[in-house]
């Protein structure tokens, strides 16, 4: 083991926990746990040598860890094919370690891609999320690039069973809310068809309902209204500007405040540019940071 260091000049080190286990016998429920005060370490290793093996077990340190060759192969196949044996939390270390380090081009991003291919059977939130924080990066590299059609392809497959599943689920368990949430989010903004007709949708239940505040599940508004503006036209952008003047409801502020970035035209993110620094404008100061934080994320931002 080596610690890999920026500066050869500093000699600075630190008890760091060694946790480990090898996959396919008991050491996950016992794991075997080291601790390393030098740049370099041996540790005990009893198994034959093409063993796969987990180190930093549910993220003790506050490290990342790259692993051979064959062993990354290895924990790949291992989600492919029965990811339920590497615990939840396991299973986002190992996303959120294969992409940072490909980002860092340490990890090749072949390795790292085929990792999240595991996702199409992932029901858990911590993976998804995990996954998705680090798929962001290459979102924002390749968005303005014609190899964008590429990355949206392959962010296509890995929602295309967890989406119909959980589409028009209204289970109100937490982390099944969670899950959805993040999932539709996501599924839209890479353009999944049945996602994108499904906000439509109920953003015209939203546009024609006498109660607008509450016709819809709290839970589906930052989705449905970031995209049903973003594929809706400048009337829909307008009723959703009218509609944040008078709403007193601070959760439906917010989310119409976000919603009202995702315009699809520079005229559109220019007229709310323009309205935010108004000085009658109505959008509080301290609200403005999450508006310009929203529009930055758009890619027209």
């Amino acid at each position: 083991l080596e610690i890999s260091s920026r500066s050869d000049d500093d000699d600075t080190v630190w008890f760091i926990p060694l946790s480990f286990a090898l996959l396919g016998d008991n050491s996950l429920e016992s794991p075997s746990i080291h601790w390393m005060n030098h740049k370099f370490a041996s540790i005990p290793f009893e198994g034959l040598l093409n063993t796969t093996y987990l180190f930093n077990l549910e993220e003790m340190g506050f490290y990342r860890v790259n692993y051979d060759t064959l062993n990354w192969q290895a924990l790949a196949d291992i989600l492919t094919d029965s990811h339920l044996e590497i615990s939840r939390l396991g299973r986002a270390q190992l996303l959120d370690d294969s992409l940072n380090l490909a980002r860092a081009k340490i990890l090749d991003y072949n390795f790292a891609l085929n990792l999240t291919k595991y996702l199409t059977k992932e029901r858990e939130y911590i993976p998804w999320l995990s996954g998705m924080k680090a798929l962001t990066y290459l979102d924002r590299m390749f968005r303005h690039g014609e190899d964008y059609k590429d990355l949206q392809i392959f962010a296509q497959s890995l929602f295309a069973e967890i989406l119909p599943e959980l589409i028009d689920d209204e289970s109100d368990e937490y982390m099944t809310v969670k899950t959805r949430s993040l999932v539709l989010s996501w599924s839209c903004y890479f353009g999944m068809e049945q996602c994108i007709t499904k906000s439509r949708e109920l953003f015209k239940v939203w546009s024609t309902s006498q109660d607008s505040e509450n016709i819809l599940n709290p839970n589906d508004k930052s989705y449905v209204y970031c995209n049903g503006i973003r594929f809706g036209d400048q009337e829909d952008w307008s009723l959703a500007w009218d509609r944040l003047q008078v709403t007193t409801m601070i959760s439906e502020r917010d989310s119409l405040l976000r919603g009202l970035a995702c315009a699809s035209t520079r005229e559109l993110i220019d007229l709310y540019l323009d309205k935010s620094i108004s000085p009658n404008s109505s959008i509080r100061n301290q609200d403005k940071v999450y508006l310009y934080r929203a529009i930055g994320q758009n890619v027209l931002g």
